[in-house]
């Protein structure tokens, strides 16, 4: 596999290189263009800003104990004094837990997000922030596929859009020392930010960074937690209070050296980043996701006394996944230098409903599509389709028959499911390789919704391997045929030996022996999810693949 180094000439040459294929492709010619809600709009618009007074307020701890060990209600603290009017305000471009979605998928209209939007977007937008910053967990999983999007993620966001440091999530240090350190050099060191993990007691990554923004200086830290400890032997993780106090200790003079702290929690969800935000001293922003996954226009503010701290309150945001959208924080300093929210908006980076398949669609810079297009081409130089392939080993030991073989007994389920999109669906994947230049058949991504058990022992590998497999078959839905069919054709067996047909008893043994399972709804959001299918309806789809047992 093609290795690009963190260096700016490697990875500037290798954009250059890029944009040229593409080119050769037709890709730079100009033409129009993943899920929204309510009020958001898309990457023209501003979207919405929150007013202050609708920021969640809390206070460092809700109760206090007495001189008996009794809890009681802490006294509420007194308002801070707003910053100077001619305070100079930090805007900052969030975003983070790209989760391997360096482009929405493609398959629906009304879909958002993709790193070539973003790149349009700060072109067009750079009066309206100071830095752009980029959480960690860019990556799904450790396997072939996500090591190979890692790294035209260093060579888009770190090579052509120039983001200066990437905090360290579980997800990318799972790869291992050995991977990761491809991104490093002995010259320039590394992009890479984690303040927790230490490897025979010693840090790995920078435990902190400085970068400049606008008038001030952030300094940025990151928690990966106790997973990170995958990252190599001899890993440890030092706690979180203790990890940020030794990597400010080491970031110098608040006010001199820096002058915003933010912190990138990677060790858990919001229960953990409120945690941290209570807790951990010094700390200005901390960044995170809700269980929902999605961007939030609404701060939470956790206080704590300023007479016993040095950040009188710390502001946790979410700036959301997949890079769907962009979070704009603005904020001032106080006198005592306390961050205050002033603005916070959410700006989506939508698809157009109108994008013609094939064509690089408004609103997308034109280098970043090439290199997108490059970067699925390589997918299938590569032969990831097959290195995807059968990957996992069941737990039950069943094992994928093909439709064929359901066929031949439920054949009026058959009939019904030949007139369905399902039937037809890997049909829909080589079908737009011809629209979109690239081959989509080839890609794990679209592969894996397109096809019957891929990525499992005995499912889908390729057309040639596994011609049975193709398409959304009855395996999707009812799961591994073997034990089923085992049964059902020792029954069969035995009627045609002694004449002497099953019961109905012990037709629903055997159908429990089989282990099949029911399809419902649970079943299809596993790829019509709001993300791939965000009209979906099952109430209305589901009757047009509805079917009754055969026997």
């Amino acid at each position: 596999m093609p290795r690009r180094p963190w260096m700016l000439a490697a990875v500037l040459s290798a954009y250059a290189v890029v944009t040229l294929f593409a080119s050769a492709c037709g890709s730079d010619e100009p033409a129009p263009v993943r899920p929204n809600q309510g009020t958001e709009r898309g990457t023209q618009n501003h979207g919405s800003k929150t007013p202050l007074d609708e920021t969640d307020t809390k206070r460092d701890h809700d109760t206090v104990p007495d001189d008996f060990g009794n809890k009681i209600t802490a006294p509420p603290l007194p308002p801070l004094p707003p910053p100077p009017e001619d305070a100079k305000p930090l805007r900052l471009a969030l975003s983070g837990m790209m989760d391997g979605h360096l482009e929405p998928c493609g398959c629906a209209s009304a879909q958002a997000g993709g790193v070539d939007r973003r790149a349009f977007w700060l072109r067009l937008n750079q009066h309206r922030f100071d830095a752009k910053l980029e959480g960690g967990n860019s990556i799904h999983a450790n396997d072939p596929l996500e090591r190979q999007k890692l790294q035209w993620v260093q060579t888009i966001l770190g090579g052509y859009l120039e983001y200066r440091y990437f905090p360290l999530g579980p997800r990318e240090l799972a790869l291992g020392k050995d991977e990761l350190s491809l991104y490093t050099t002995d010259e320039h060191g590394g992009p890479f930010v984690c303040s927790d993990l230490r490897v025979d007691g010693k840090a790995p990554f920078l435990t902190h960074a400085i970068q400049d923004a606008g008038a001030y200086k952030l300094c940025l830290v990151a928690l990966a937690g106790s997973s990170a400890t995958s990252f190599a032997e001899g890993a440890s993780v030092l706690p979180a209070s203790e990890a940020i106090r030794e990597a400010l200790k080491a970031a110098g003079t608040r006010g001199q050296d820096y002058h915003c702290v933010i912190l990138f929690a990677h060790d858990g969800g919001p229960e953990a980043a409120r945690e941290h935000a209570k807790s951990i001293p010094g700390v200005d922003l901390v960044l995170a996701w809700d269980h929902e996954l999605e961007t939030r226009s609404k701060p939470e503010v956790f206080r704590r006394d300023p007479k016993d701290a040095v950040v009188a309150q710390t502001t946790l945001l979410y700036p959301g996944w997949r890079g769907k959208n962009l979070l704009l924080w603005t904020g001032k300093p106080d006198a005592q230098g306390t961050w205050h929210t002033t603005a916070l908006e959410k700006d989506v980076l939508q698809v157009p409903a109108n994008a013609e398949k094939g064509k690089r669609p408004a609103g997308s810079d034109a280098e970043v599509w090439s290199m997108l297009i490059a970067s699925k081409q390589e997918i299938g130089e590569l032969g990831l389709r097959e290195q995807m392939a059968e990957r996992t080993k069941r737990t039950d030991g069943l094992t994928y028959v093909g439709t064929t073989a359901c066929s031949e007994c439920h054949e009026s389920s058959a009939a019904v499911w030949a007139q369905t999109k399902h039937a037809h669906a890997w049909k829909t994947l080589e079908e737009r390789e011809a629209i979109d230049g690239w081959p989509v058949s080839k890609h794990p991504d679209c592969v894996l919704c397109h096809t019957v058990g891929y990525g499992e022992v005995s499912g889908f590998v390729n057309p040639a391997k596994t011609p049975d497999l193709e398409a959304v078959g009855c395996e999707v839905c009812h799961g591994p045929g073997s034990a089923h069919v085992d049964v059902m054709r020792a029954l069969a067996a035995r009627e045609t030996k002694s004449g002497k047909k099953a019961s109905a008893d012990e037709l629903q043994k055997a159908r429990v022996d089989g282990k099949l399972q029911a399809a419902d709804a649970k079943t299809c959001i596993r790829c019509h999810n709001f993300d791939q299918s965000p009209g979906f309806d099952f109430l209305e789809r589901w009757p047009k693949i509805k079917h009754g047992l055969d026997r």
